[in-house]
C-alpha cells in the first residue's frame, strides 16, 4: 500500500542528499568556470556595465565556493547546508537577474543566459517559500 502525498508543510525542504549533491556540484562547477576559467573583464565605455562584469565575477566565485561547502555540511550539519543554500540560492537569483538587465540594457545578449542562470538557481528560495506558504494556519 502506498502513502498518501504529504500536504506542503509536510514535505522535505530538499531532495535526498545524494540527488542534491550532485546537482549543487554542478552547479558549483558552473559557477567556478564563470568567476575563475573565463577571465570575464568589463572593456566598455559605460562604468556601470564594466562593474556589473566584475560584480558578476565575484558573484560566480563566491557562489561556486559556497556551494561546495554546502555539499560538504550536507552529511553532517543539514541545517546549515539548507539555510546556507537558501543565502547562496538568493545571492546568485538577484545577481544573475541583475547583472543579466544591465548587460541586456547594454545590447550584450549574453545577458539573458546570465538571467535565466540566475533563474535557474532558485530552486531553493521557491522550496522554501512553498514550505512557508504551506505551513500557515
Amino acid at each position: 500500500m502506498s502513502a498518501p502525498p504529504q500536504p506542503p508543510s509536510e514535505a522535505p525542504l530538499a531532495p535526498p542528499a545524494g540527488e542534491s549533491a550532485f546537482w549543487t556540484l554542478i552547479t558549483a562547477l558552473i559557477f567556478l568556470y564563470f568567476g575563475f576559467g573565463l577571465g570575464l573583464e568589463g572593456i566598455s565605455d559605460s562604468r556601470v556595465y564594466n562593474l556589473s562584469v566584475a560584480a558578476f565575477v565575484w558573484i560566480a566565485r563566491v557562489v561556486g565556493v559556497g556551494l561546495f561547502v554546502v555539499v560538504a555540511l550536507q552529511r553532517f550539519v543539514p541545517l546549515a547546508a539548507l539555510w546556507l543554500h537558501v543565502a547562496l540560492s538568493a545571492v546568485a537569483t538577484v545577481g544573475c537577474v541583475a547583472v543579466g538587465l544591465i548587460w541586456l540594457a547594454h545590447n550584450d545578449w549574453q545577458g539573458l543566459l546570465i538571467g535565466i542562470l540566475g533563474l535557474l538557481c532558485s530552486g531553493p528560495l521557491r522550496a522554501l517559500r512553498i514550505r512557508g506558504a504551506g505551513s500557515r494556519p
